[in-house]
């Protein structure tokens, strides 16, 4: 009943279901609510994957980063209980470290602006 009061909300002409009876009306609201939420999974899911393939696009381009952050893992693995100035910083230096968590936030706010309008 909250999908015939939805598509009531929507105001269409009285006389569009006048001569249907109130199940069938419901059938139909039903349907036209399954419709629409599926419309709008599609385009969500579209939007993301053309997003997700455009940054994927992007990080292959940018040179070294892959190889900074292995190295940074690496580090990491090889001392577990070491501090991030002792064991982080001298491989990749503090000004890297700096400039790749400022790309990944901008990259995290692009992707969620562009899903939003894609």
């Amino acid at each position: 009943m909250n999908k015939l009061q939805w598509v009531r909300g929507l105001q269409l002409p009285p006389e569009l279901f006048g001569d249907v009876s109130e199940k069938l009306a419901a059938e139909i609201a039903d349907s036209l609510v399954e419709l629409f939420i599926q419309l709008v999974q599609k385009i969500n899911t579209r939007a993301e994957k053309k997003v997700e393939n455009e940054f994927t696009k992007e990080l292959k381009r940018v040179r070294g980063k892959e190889g900074i952050l292995l190295r940074l893992a690496e580090a990491a693995v090889a001392e577990p209980g070491g501090t991030v100035r002792k064991v982080i910083c001298p491989v990749a230096g503090e000004p890297t470290l700096k400039a790749l968590a400022a790309e990944a936030a901008a990259n995290e706010a692009r992707y969620r602006a562009r899903v939003r309008w894609s």
